[in-house]
């Protein structure tokens, strides 16, 4: 009887008064009473996943071990890949990623082993060896370190 009526509703919807009877709409009506499949086939049935569950532990227990084995080894290799992948690129990027000041200007910056980057700061090409940045000058030109010299003949 309860669902005779639900299909009325359904049938009905939103539109509000059909002969004596008024018709609530769908956000008023009670939840035993909603449809789960909105209006598109019959209803699933609460018993639809465990009859499925029930059919997969058939076909499981009918197959040969080594066979079931396998299936239940590739089930386990594609969830076990991606966590592993993603824990072997933190490992990579943890050892691998410098995040040291620049030796111009002093502004931090990231950047991957033996590789090149520009400092975000004075704009200077830099180049990580050995987990340190160092400047990328082109060949022939010096590199020289300013020191300030006191005048000790005004004693």
């Amino acid at each position: 009887m309860a669902s005779s009526r639900v299909l009325r509703q359904l049938a009905i919807g939103d539109r509000g008064v059909r002969g004596n009877k008024q018709v609530a709409s769908w956000k008023q009506r009670p939840l035993e009473e909603v449809p789960v499949n909105f209006g598109y086939g019959p209803s699933p049935s609460p018993w639809r996943s465990l009859a499925t569950i029930a059919v997969i532990v058939l076909v499981l227990s009918l197959l040969p071990n080594w066979l079931r084995d396998a299936l239940f080894g590739l089930v386990g290799l594609l969830i076990l890949l991606p966590i592993l992948g993603i824990l072997g690129l933190r490992w990579w990027i943890n050892r691998n990623l410098v995040n040291e000041p620049c030796p111009v200007c002093g502004t931090t910056v990231s950047g991957l082993g033996q590789s090149q980057l520009q400092c975000p700061g004075c704009g200077e090409v830099l180049q990580v060896k050995d987990r340190q940045l160092v400047r990328l000058t082109p060949p022939g030109t010096l590199d020289v370190q300013a020191v300030e010299v006191q005048d000790l003949s005004e004693d």
